[in-house]
């Protein structure tokens, strides 16, 4: 099972969501006359249509369904009820203040970017409260998932110091550069000229360079120490980018049959972020490993198959009642998949 996350959201994909949330508004009129009717009843819980509709156009919105759309936000509906039911029977629910920190981590991973998370759900369309529910399935998951699994400090320690110079940990030296190609020695003295005048590098690239880059004002993309070199960018350039102190101009450079005259706009050092930065990404990093490598995630699947062959479900969407029935008629068919956890208690 796979619980969709904020890392997925695609800000092109709200073109379609106007059509597909005025289709499914169409529907759920037609079909129900009123949102608050069931769409789904698991295990005696109701959701209603007006939920599973919301839950189809945010879906939508995300960009990662294809369709019949309904039929599969259907599936997923039954799945993430039986796993939080499962939660709650186990006292595993996720808390509030465990949804707050875990959305106020993705907020500064996004904000680390350059970009804001409100921004980008009001840009894509997705209310920030699907976002919440998004974070609050993942944490359920995590928790049965890793349910009885252990991570002590040690071993966070020690995978943090044999990777710290990855990139997971390690940004590399980053170097912001503008480049003006020309065809002639000649001709880069007279731009250099002309630059050491005070004239505006974009505007010189866009008139003068015979590059790529002409069109963004010469603006290459970020190098990166160690990284392949992007497109049309020489490693004469990169070398002389790195040494060079910013905001300085160089040139020019023979490279090939042609001169660059080279843009050192800023300049970022190697960043390692430090252990307290990242111990807790490090211990559900390991966590989720270890409930792979010992097999607690497998006994989740199972455990899932286990819960939607016994569950009560019942359908109000007409056209949806037949596929479920078919479904939930060959997990019932499919062998006994393993055994169920118990509470301490015994229950």
């Amino acid at each position: 099972m796979s619980i969709p996350f904020l890392p997925r959201l695609r800000p092109g994909s709200r073109r379609r969501a106007p059509l597909l949330i005025a289709g499914l508004s169409l529907l759920a009129v037609g079909l129900a006359g009123c949102g608050q009717r069931m769409a789904l009843k698991i295990n005696g819980e109701t959701i209603s249509q007006d939920k599973f509709y919301q839950q189809c156009a945010n879906s939508e919105v995300q960009g990662f369904l294809t369709p019949p759309v309904g039929l599969t936000v259907i599936n997923q509906v039954i799945q993430q009820q039986l796993m939080t039911q499962e939660a709650r029977r186990l006292n595993l629910v996720p808390t509030d203040a465990e949804v707050n920190a875990q959305l106020e981590t993705i907020r500064k991973q996004i904000s680390a970017r350059g970009q804001s998370l409100d921004q980008l759900v009001k840009q894509i369309g997705l209310p920030l409260d699907a976002v919440k529910d998004e974070i609050r399935l993942g944490l359920t998951q995590r928790k049965l998932v890793t349910q009885g699994v252990t991570v002590t400090d040690k071993d966070v320690e020690q995978f943090y110091n044999q990777n710290k110079l990855s990139p997971q940990f390690t940004t590399p030296e980053q170097v912001d550069a503008q480049q003006i190609t020309v065809p002639s020695e000649a001709a880069a003295k007279e731009v250099k000229q002309t630059l050491d005048k005070n004239a505006d590098f974009r505007l010189v690239a866009h008139t003068k360079s015979i590059d790529q880059y002409k069109d963004q004002g010469g603006t290459l993309p970020t190098l990166q120490r160690g990284y392949p070199l992007p497109p049309g960018v020489s490693p004469l350039v990169a070398a002389e980018a790195f040494k060079t102190p910013q905001g300085q101009i160089v040139g020019p450079l023979k490279v090939g049959n042609n001169w660059v005259v080279l843009k050192v706009a800023s300049k970022k050092p190697q960043n390692t972020k430090t252990l307290a930065e990242v111990k807790d990404d490090i211990r559900q990093q390991l966590l989720m490993q270890k409930a792979q490598q010992g097999g607690q995630a497998q006994k989740f699947q199972q455990r899932m198959m286990e819960l939607q062959k016994d569950a009560d479900i019942q359908v109000g969407l007409d056209q949806f009642k037949q596929p479920v029935e078919d479904m939930q008629k060959m997990y019932r068919q499919a062998p006994a998949p393993g055994m169920t956890p118990v509470l301490p208690n015994g229950r």
